[in-house]
């Protein structure tokens, strides 16, 4: 069994810090579609095909939206855990690297 334990520190940050940019898109998507879905919204009519259109796309629409925003919260979220993470890592390491 292995007595030591590695990260590699700029790599994790590299990947951070791309996760954080996918957050940003997902964001950015989100807020595309979001305005979209408003300016088109009721398009479709209120006749027999607009309401079935309606009945199947309204709600499924809005949950998307909802879903998209929640992950690029998510992206964001994660991103600063495992910073938060890494610097303890790397303080606890420097801390270690003190006593000896």
């Amino acid at each position: 069994m292995a007595d030591r334990t590695s990260i590699d520190i700029e790599g994790t940050r590299t990947v951070i810090a791309r996760l954080k940019e996918l957050g940003l898109s997902f964001e950015q998507a989100a807020a595309t579609m979001k305005d979209a879905a408003s300016r088109y919204d009721g398009c479709w009519g209120n006749d027999e095909f607009g309401e079935a259109f309606a009945k199947a796309y309204v709600d499924n629409s809005a949950k998307t939206l909802e879903y998209i925003a929640t992950l690029a919260n998510n992206l964001g979220l994660t991103g600063d855990a495992v910073t938060k993470a890494v610097d303890l890592l790397v303080k606890t390491d420097e801390n270690n690297a003190a006593r000896t």
